[in-house]
């Protein structure tokens, strides 16, 4: 009897030390912002930790619009209002453009848009960053946006 809890608190003791040294950060992280979680300024709001210097990364961006064929057909695309501010509050503003040739899936009532959006980033400012991202009124005639997502990939780098 005595040998078999010695076995099991080693079992436990083992799958512990497993679960401790394998739980490492993802290389990849994933947000989506459906439209009515847009703040009150009707922008889709991501937090995004750029902290680790050994790292360059790349963002994708997902739009998931609610259009049927023939109403997508006529979408010639939308230009999104990028805005990012540093974690010591400097905002940095940039534009967008995602049309019909960033489809990559959807059916007959909705279309899903995937745009590479940066590569090789390095931030001027580790830390958490937030990202704005607008879509303008007139911009959605066409086609409703129901949701916007975000995509980073960390690369790990030997030190610079």
């Amino acid at each position: 009897m005595r040998r078999r809890g010695g076995i099991l608190r080693m079992g436990a003791f083992c799958l512990l030390a497993v679960c401790l040294f394998s739980c490492g950060r993802p290389a990849s992280e994933e947000q989506f912002v459906r439209t009515d979680q847009a703040d009150a300024w009707g922008r889709y709001v991501f937090a995004v930790d750029f902290d680790d210097p050994a790292c360059t990364y790349a963002l994708d961006l997902l739009v998931s619009l609610d259009c049927k064929n023939v109403e997508f057909k006529s979408f010639g695309g939308m230009k999104l209002g990028m805005l990012w501010e540093s974690p010591s509050g400097i905002p940095y503003e940039e534009s967008l453009t995602v049309g019909p040739g960033n489809a990559v899936g959807g059916n007959f009532f909705s279309k899903y848009l995937r745009t590479g959006y940066r590569t090789d980033l390095r931030p001027a400012e580790y830390g958490r960053w937030t990202l704005y991202v607008s879509v303008p009124d007139a911009q959605e005639a066409v086609c409703n946006v129901s949701g916007i997502g975000l995509v980073m990939k960390r690369e790990q780098h030997g030190s610079r």
